[in-house]
């Protein structure tokens, strides 16, 4: 059973998730659901939607977040080994919308995967291969957009991969260096809201 999905699912009958990603400054609130990525494997992540009934309360959304991850905490963890998850939720209007962003923070990506119920993959471009989980994919140059060939990918082998099914704007540690079909490229982002599948997101270092 997927944990976290009972709560996203209450979360969705009251908040219209917003589509039409776009990068905001550090002085605005994330206007789509967001996934940061640091360089120690903590993970932060904003999830973000639209108030449509002016009587939800952000309190009440927070708490069942806060009890949904402490559930998660309590269930399956030893008391020597406890995934840590912290909750906070900001409200923001304007004169057009309210919007609701739930921050949770994980200690790592494996933590995250379960609770959200999503398909995770951080290591070298080399052990991928050497998984086949690169044997129906190709993975795209950001310089050039072309098709990376093999001895690109062979001086590539050491850099680290990300592959992922979660749909969302992924904040990262390091730039990209290559990406699967349907994953747009940033700064230091990537957005895989318009891929089918897994994608894949090779980082320069």
């Amino acid at each position: 059973m997927k944990k976290g999905m009972i709560f996203f699912a209450a979360l969705c009958l009251v908040m219209i998730v917003i589509s039409g990603c776009g990068q905001a400054d550090e002085t605005e609130p994330p206007n789509c659901t967001t996934v940061e990525i640091k360089d120690d494997g903590a993970v932060v992540y904003h999830l973000a939607g639209e108030f449509d009934r002016e009587y939800y309360s952000l309190d009440e959304l927070t708490a069942m977040a806060k009890e949904e991850a402490a559930r998660f905490q309590t269930a399956g963890n030893t008391d020597d080994s406890k995934s840590q998850i912290t909750v906070e939720g900001k409200e923001y209007r304007t004169d057009e919308k309210r919007l609701a962003v739930i921050t949770y923070r994980f200690d790592g990506l494996e933590s995250f995967a379960e609770f959200t119920g999503t398909f995770w993959y951080r290591g070298t471009l080399k052990h991928a291969m050497e998984l086949g989980y690169l044997s129906e994919t190709e993975l795209c140059s950001v310089k050039d957009g072309k098709a990376m060939s093999r001895e690109q990918l062979k001086k590539a082998e050491k850099l680290p991969l990300l592959i992922t099914d979660i749909h969302a704007v992924l904040t990262l540690p390091h730039d990209v260096a290559g990406v699967s079909i349907g994953v747009v490229p940033g700064e230091k982002s990537a957005d895989t809201s318009g891929v089918e599948g897994k994608a894949f997101i090779l980082l320069a270092k």
